[in-house]
This record gives C-alpha cells, sequence and structure tokens, in this order.
C-alpha cells in the first residue's frame, strides 16, 4: 500500500531544530527560519490527494473515533465493576451466598481508558484521509471540518493518548522502513510554526513528547495552537530527512490541535 521513504541528509535542518523559539523573532529571524524550512519539504515530494472525497466520510471517520477510541471492556470509565461471593447470610455454610460488588481497574486499558494503541492509530487515520481527500465544495464540508475538530479536541484531552500513540510515531520514522503515505500521529510539545515564503504552506515542529525526536508538519489542515502549547498531531508521512540529531519525519496534512 506504501512506498519505502528514502532518507536523506538535510543540513539546514540542523540549525531549525537547534534555533531557540520560546521568545518572539524579528522578521529578518522569521525570513533566515522560512528558508531553512524549505529544505525538508524541497527533499521529500509532496502526496498527491484526490480531492474528491466527501464530508459524509469525514463525518463517518470522527464519528468513529469518538465511539470507537474508548476501552471497550470499559466503556472509557478505567474501571470494571463485577458480582462476587461472600460467603453466605448465615456464616454457617448452609444460608443463601451472599454476593458484593468489586470495583477492579479495567485489565483491558490498565485504567488509560482508551482502546487499544493499533485501533487507535487505525481511527486516527480514517480522519487523516478524510481531511486530505475532502473536496472543499462539498455543501457539507464546512460543518464536517469543524465537527471533526470538535471531536479530535475531545480526543486530544484523553489522558493516555501519548503513551497509546508515540511509541508507533517514534518507529514510523525513525525504523528502517518507513513508509510514504502511512498515517502517523503523536502527542507533543509543539516547537515552531513558520509560514513558507511564497507559497500557501507552513511547516510546524513538533517534539514527540517526552523524547528528542522532532517531526515536521507541511500543509496542515487544521491548526490550532502555538509555540510551547503541548499537541496532538496526525497527517501522512510524505518523508524522512536527515540532522545531526537523527531522522525527522515530514508529515503532510491532518491536524495540530492543542491538548
Amino acid at each position: 500500500m506504501y512506498a519505502n521513504v528514502v532518507c536523506t541528509r538535510v543540513p539546514p535542518l540542523d540549525g531549525l531544530l537547534r534555533e531557540d523559539h520560546a521568545n518572539p523573532i524579528g522578521f529578518a529571524k522569521a525570513r533566515e527560519l522560512a528558508d531553512k524550512a524549505n529544505a525538508p519539504t524541497a527533499v521529500v515530494p509532496e502526496i498527491v490527494n484526490s480531492r474528491k472525497g466527501s464530508a459524509s466520510a469525514l463525518l463517518l471517520a470522527a464519528t468513529e473515533l469518538r465511539d470507537k477510541s474508548k476501552c471497550q471492556g470499559c466503556l472509557g470509565k478505567g474501571t470494571v465493576s463485577r458480582r462476587t461471593t461472600n460467603g453466605t447470610t448465615t456464616g454457617d455454610g448452609y444460608g443463601p451466598t451472599a454476593y458484593r460488588e468489586v470495583t477492579e481497574k479495567c485489565r483491558s486499558c490498565n485504567g488509560s481508558l482508551l482502546n487499544k494503541p493499533e485501533k487507535l492509530s487505525a481511527y486516527l487515520e480514517r480522519v487523516v484521509v478524510a481531511l486530505n481527500s475532502l473536496n472543499a465544495a462539498d455543501p457539507k464540508a464546512k460543518h464536517a471540518r469543524s465537527f471533526a475538530k470538535d471531536l479530535l479536541e475531545q480526543f486530544a484531552a484523553s489522558r493516555g493518548s501519548a503513551d497509546a500513540l508515540n511509541p508507533a510515531a517514534i518507529t514510523a520514522v525513525t525504523g528502517t522502513d518507513p513508509k510514504r503515505g502511512r498515517c502517523v500521529a503523536f502527542v507533543g510539545t509543539l516547537r515552531a510554526d513558520i509560514e513558507l515564503d511564497g507559497r500557501m504552506d507552513r511547516l510546524i515542529m513538533v517534539d514527540v513528547l517526552g523524547t528528542e525526536t522532532a517531526i515536521a508538519i507541511t500543509l496542515p489542515e487544521i491548526v490550532d495552537g502555538g509555540a510551547g502549547d503541548t499537541v496532538l498531531v496526525g497527517g501522512q508521512l510524505r518523508g524522512v530527512v536527515g540532522t545531526e540529531s537523527g531522522p525527522v519525519g515530514v508529515l503532510q496534512g491532518g491536524f495540530v490541535l492543542k491538548r
């Protein structure tokens, strides 16, 4: 389904990854960063999506994420209750059996409230694909995007989402066999949001939470967040570029949403 990705070294990106973006920057600095940001997008080809997708497909994908992202064992509660015996009512072993309710941590999700990581990745991939192929001329496109954004934000607020998503995301961009076009979803810290000069494009740098792995996002469909925010990210893997710090995945489309 996916083509292999070749990891190409991009020295200008090394400087971008070392930049401190916590403080406001001036015009000259912004232009310098934009020049650096163009580097990774120049060496990994853009993914061409059909843009013939329907709003109903996005609505369906977002609804599925809402309804099925919760653990199916405890329905998103984190605990399960069961009825257990508690001896007999008379205490001599001959009376009617007595019962009591016991509440325990859900063994399916270990209290995370979420479905299995591979399931979550599949639901998020459907949302990403539906977003990236959405036909803007569909009369319900605006509503579908807003609906998807709301449900993605609800999912982003879920505790345990980073633990569920991040290991697979890191493997996807640093492993020996990255696949172009696959969906990568993770939770991270937004490092920088840079407009690319002369194009209706932007490059968002996000550090995978709790790691030194950086991932770049281009042509995002939905963005709500700023530098320093913890964000939920999802997009299609456009390619992998090399830096002094290691490989950096470049995603396309999808979303970057503050938790």
